[in-house]
């Protein structure tokens, strides 16, 4: 198919798309008004509206006050560029060959205008809203703003109606423009007097694979590459117009989509992939047959924050670019934009920005079932700007009133420990002490006759959810590490030259398993010397950067960073033999990990 849509092929799509769509809010329906939900439930992973809340990072040259703690350079957390990671996992039974990775406003820009129309969903319509209706916001183009709809009023009858049925909010900008002295901004927290396009944020966004080669070796395949417009004039002027809109970079342009939106000059290929033909020997699961690419998402330069959002699954050419039609076209038919399983999950690191005050509920990530009894331990940076206890922890697959742990509406938490920061009153810091979500699952002290939820609660796996109330534009970054079972494998090549001056490279495979996230690297050897340098490469999860050296005295504990604790022990075992043992950060897939041995 050609990526650009001739002009009569979008002009007769979008005049078919506005009479179906003005039928269709105009059409009546026998739908039951029902009210009562209290927090905006997260759509499906395969649904992606866009509600109160969504993701955004900030630029360089900002102070992490604004609640990024990473992506600024004179951040005390993470020194330097910052790169969010994330990985789209296709499923064994995906139907399609195409998968169409889209960014949800890639851009740093903000419309002017504070004035929007508003139109309404099927069930609005019916309960008596017009079919649009004109509004404006109170403040100005530095500021993001989404707009009540009044549909959220349809809540409160009885019974309760189900609150994917309505739209409660209309976007109108999503960005944040912030910066202090000189543009692109001095690293210090400010707000221009006036809305200045110099200080706003290009942001890449850099999709990639592991392919594993005929000689089993791990290669890092990059697909392609696009940065975020600016509209300064100098950077670029805005010309690929993606505010509060949905585009795949490369790929077909939607049928009212305003711009073709090209892939960054040098970009190996575009963000609408064929499987077949872009993703060869593209790494899969042995257990459960899934696929796995992934998504770096780093500010380059800029002060202001980047609002976005991610989805991945075939290509619909009949759903709409623009955000606010997207939402009441997926509002009012929840199965027109089906992914199809395929799901975008951050790599234990979560920015959120709360664009409205009002309570919402999201995925943390899913657990697994053989995790039951671990421990979770959850960080939260940044609570500030009207957001309120309490956060509550639930699981999808058990109902609250089985199980559930609140956080911040008492002292001490449930985990014991007294004196955290209460959510609203954390500006610049983290929780400390992480918060600590025991797994339910272990039933060997439930006393069925007096059960309790800790000791008495069956788990059988799935998404790790919170719930609390956010706060007018308050940004802030969930930190998600967590303790993993331990697996024991011997490495391909055990033998370790230990001859001072000699490099040497061991290389280990493993079955690392799904969705788990930080490690303990044990390595065991009577060979080594009493002390060496020791350097990990980056694995394929990209976590451990460049090249890191320390020197070892074993059996101590060596190195502790954000991925990972590496430990050495000297247990007696046979001359030659290693054992390398991980607790955690196994990757959906058998990989290899360099690790490279510089004796002293």
């Amino acid at each position: 198919m050609n990526k650009q849509n001739t002009a009569l092929a979008a002009a007769v799509a979008a005049s078919l798309f506005l009479l179906v769509f003005l039928i269709h809010n105009a059409a009546s329906s026998s739908s039951e008004i029902r009210g009562g939900d209290t927090a905006v439930a997260v759509p499906p992973p395969d649904k992606r509206t866009i509600t109160s809340f969504y993701s955004l990072i900030y630029g360089p040259t900002i102070c992490t006050d604004f609640g990024d703690p990473f992506s600024p350079w004179n951040s005390p957390w993470a020194p330097g560029s910052y790169t969010y990671h994330y990985r789209i996992i296709i499923p064994d039974d995906y139907p399609d060959d195409v998968l169409r990775v889209e960014l949800f406003d890639p851009d740093s820009i903000n419309r002017a205008s504070n004035t929007a129309e508003v139109f309404h969903t099927v069930t609005a319509v019916n309960a008596g809203f017009p079919l649009f209706e004109t509004q404006s916001c109170t403040e100005d183009q530095r500021f993001s703003c989404l707009l009540d709809t009044g549909e959220l009023a349809l809540t409160t009858g009885e019974p309760p109606l189900d609150f994917a049925s309505i739209n409660p909010f209309w976007l109108v900008r999503v960005d944040e423009n912030r910066g202090a002295g000189t543009p692109p901004g001095n690293g210090t927290c400010g707000i221009p007097a006036n809305y200045n396009t110099a200080f706003n944020t290009s942001t890449l966004f850099q999709l990639f694979y592991y392919a594993q080669n005929s000689d089993g070796t791990i290669s890092k395949i990059p697909l392609s590459i696009y940065t975020g417009q600016v509209g300064d004039g100098l950077r670029d002027n805005g010309n690929h117009q993606t505010d509060l809109h949905w585009v795949s970079p490369g790929g077909t342009r939607l049928y009212d989509q305003p711009a073709y939106v090209p892939v960054d000059l040098g970009s190996f290929g575009d963000f609408e992939l064929s499987i077949v033909n872009d993703l060869p020997s593209i790494m899969i699961d042995p257990y459960t047959n899934k696929r796995t690419i992934y998504l770096d998402i780093t500010s380059l330069q800029g002060a202001s924050g980047n609002g976005f959002d991610l989805w991945a699954g075939p290509l619909y050419l009949d759903i709409s670019s623009d955000a606010n039609v997207r939402n009441v076209q997926l509002v009012d038919d929840p199965l027109a934009h089906d992914a199809h399983g395929v799901f975008i999950e951050p790599l234990g690191i979560q920015p959120i920005h709360s664009a409205y005050e009002y309570p919402y509920e999201m995925p943390l990530l899913y657990i697994d079932a053989r995790l039951a009894g671990e421990s979770v331990y959850i960080s939260l940076f940044d609570t500030d700007a009207g957001t309120q206890p309490p956060i509550t922890f639930y699981f999808d697959t058990i109902p609250e009133e089985d199980w559930s742990l609140s956080f911040g509406d008492g002292d001490p938490d449930p985990d014991g420990v007294s004196g955290r920061c209460k959510p609203g009153s954390c500006n610049n810091i983290w929780v400390n002490p992480a918060y600590e979500i025991k797994i339910p699952g272990i039933l060997d002290n439930c006393d069925w006759e007096n059960p309790t939820p800790e000791d008495c609660t069956p788990f059988y796996g799935g998404y790790l959810m919170v719930r609390y109330n956010g706060g007018l534009r308050d940004t802030h970054v969930w930190q998600i590490p967590v303790v993993r079972p331990q697996a024991t494998v011997e490495p391909e090549h055990s033998q370790i030259d230990t001859t001072p001056g000699i490099l040497a490279t061991h290389v280990f495979t493993t079955t690392w398993l799904e969705n788990d996230w930080m490690s303990d690297l044990a390595v065991t050897d009577s060979t080594w010397p009493a002390q060496l340098d020791w350097s990990v490469a980056r694995d394929p999860l990209g976590v451990a950067r460049g090249t890191i050296t320390v020197t070892v005295t074993p059996p101590d504990i060596l190195w502790i960073s954000d991925t990972f604790t590496l430990t050495l022990s000297n247990e007696p075992l046979a001359t030659g033999t290693t054992r390398t043992t991980w607790n955690g950060l196994f990757l959906p897939q058998r990989v290899y990990l360099p690790l490279v041995f510089r004796p002293q």
